[in-house]
């Protein structure tokens, strides 16, 4: 799955995979979380809209089941983990 950046006070990036029909949502905060069973035109609205924030809260979240990342794993799943000096 190929995510998108995009500009919003809330979400950093999305993407979607048609396959499986799995929206995955990267916020702000870090947070990651998957969607199950979203139809792709769910997010191709969700990526035309003006404010995606509001379109997630109001079509997307408490609608479908999701999974909520670890986030610490993940980045290092995605190879995005970053050293410290401690390291």
């Amino acid at each position: 799955m190929t995510l998108e950046t995009v500009t919003s006070d809330v979400i950093h990036a999305i993407g979607y995979d048609d396959e499986t029909s799995v929206l995955e949502i990267i916020f702000n905060s870090g947070a990651i979380y998957q969607y199950r069973g979203v139809p792709r035109a769910v997010f191709e609205e969700l990526m035309r809209a003006e404010s995606k924030g509001n379109y997630f809260q109001n079509n997307i979240r408490d609608e479908f089941e999701f999974w909520q990342w670890d986030v610490p794993l993940a980045k290092f799943i995605r190879g995005e983990q970053k050293k410290t000096n401690d390291e």
